[in-house]
């Protein structure tokens, strides 16, 4: 539910520019090229990653992030979102870090504002969609 309320979206990578999206109106604009026209990419953003399915789950409680390459993260994916009118809570961010590749295929991956500390697996094909399809314009 969380997407809805969703009004900036920064993707950071390594030895690359920070990327940084608002959304205006209805459509979502890089911030300084504000000839771009609409990126459906980061809508689609907002919305793969409130509806996150990682391939796998795994406990991490107290474990050595660097192993993970976590502690210093390959990229880190963050949207900022707006609480619902309900809730007595201001605005909101949800940031995923996205680690080195992991054993068996996908990447390490978990999100900074999880207490439990979760470390899960996000399939390839999704870091793709985050990495790429979001930091490239559609072709015209």
């Amino acid at each position: 539910l969380w997407a809805e309320g969703a009004y900036a979206l920064e993707l950071e990578r390594k030895g690359q520019p920070a990327l940084a999206f608002e959304k205006q109106g209805a459509k979502w604009v890089l911030k300084g090229d504000e000839k771009q026209a609409d990126r459906p990419r980061a809508r689609e953003t907002v919305r793969d990653l409130a509806r996150l399915q990682a391939s796998r789950i795994l406990y991490a409680g107290s474990m050595q992030w660097a192993r993970y390459g976590l502690e210093a993260p390959d990229a880190i994916l963050r949207a900022f979102y707006t609480s619902p009118p309900d809730s007595e809570s201001g605005d909101k961010s949800c940031t995923l870090l996205l680690g080195v590749p992991a054993e068996g295929g996908g990447r390490y991956a978990r999100i900074e504002e999880d207490r439990s500390n979760h470390l899960f697996v996000l399939p390839q094909a999704t870091v793709d969609r985050f990495l790429t399809e979001l930091a490239n314009p559609p072709s015209q």
